[in-house]
């Protein structure tokens, strides 16, 4: 909250005009990168951070959402992500895991959240593994 007033205020001082405290304000709650629209207030509304859709994304766009999104939350989890994504991130994250049969990166922390109970995964046969697989990280991912 203390940004919108610090905005808010350096509008009433005449320091900054009302199309750009509104946008200032806008991009406090989301971020409009052209390729990806990142909702950095879905946390507050919903108790669970931004997940990001790997697959339609090359590997330079998620490390420049990854980059967005950690200036914001402890961890970034990247879903139907390749093995050049993973690579790239690996090289520019430290704590970066990628699980390959998942097709998940995790870049950062888990965000647990308040756990709601247990979950039990299950298959239908070992083609259904991946997907298990994918789920059971995501879930590990939000706590």
């Amino acid at each position: 909250m203390k940004e919108i007033f610090e905005i808010l205020n350096a509008y009433k001082n005449g320091t900054l005009n009302l199309q750009n405290a509104g946008k200032e304000i806008e991009n406090l709650f989301c971020c409009d990168m052209g390729h990806t629209k990142i909702d950095f207030d879905r946390k507050r509304r919903t108790g669970v951070g931004e997940i990001v859709y790997g697959a339609s994304k090359t590997p330079g766009q998620c490390l420049e959402i990854c980059r967005k999104i950690l200036a914001r939350q402890k961890g970034v989890l990247i879903t139907r992500a390749t093995g050049e994504i993973a690579e790239l991130l690996q090289k520019n994250f430290e704590n970066c895991v990628y699980e390959k049969s998942a097709k998940i990166v995790r870049v950062g922390e888990n965000c647990p959240v308040n756990s709601l109970g247990e979950v039990a995964i299950i298959t239908a046969g070992t083609s259904d593994i991946p997907v298990a697989r994918e789920a059971g990280l995501t879930l590990n991912f939000l706590g």
